[in-house]
């Protein structure tokens, strides 16, 4: 499978759709700042998504990760809320197959958790 990272979420859907990866995503690892509009751009992710893992990235203006699922749970039917970063990728990479896309988005806090955890499965 292939992991993505993106800390800006709207800019990295438009990056997916531009190089026609806009079917639907394997699973989706998010975590975001309260302060951001989350509704909106969970809205428009889910609509590519078939499994999505919340998490609360470390940084004190996190929005909680069971907050960040209940509004994701709105649009996609199948939510996690995941205690930890690596829990979250190792959760969301295990019934993935070659073709599926593990896509991590929201926060550059997050991404700097999630790039370690996705080399540790890509080096393998």
């Amino acid at each position: 499978f292939m992991g993505i990272i993106n800390s800006s979420l709207n800019d990295g859907l438009t990056w997916l759709a531009g190089r026609g990866l806009d079917v639907l995503l394997g699973a989706v690892v998010a975590g975001m700042m309260a302060d951001k509009d989350v509704e909106v751009s969970l809205e428009k992710l889910m609509k590519t998504c078939d499994r999505f893992f919340a998490v609360t990235p470390e940084n004190p203006r996190s929005m909680k990760a069971d907050e960040l699922e209940a509004i994701a749970g709105k649009y996609c039917c199948e939510t996690y809320c995941a205690k930890s970063v690596s829990g979250a990728i190792a959760d969301s990479a295990a019934d993935m197959t070659e073709n599926d896309v593990l896509c991590v988005v929201g926060s550059l806090y997050l991404a700097g958790e999630a790039r370690n955890e996705l080399l540790k499965i890509f080096k393998k």
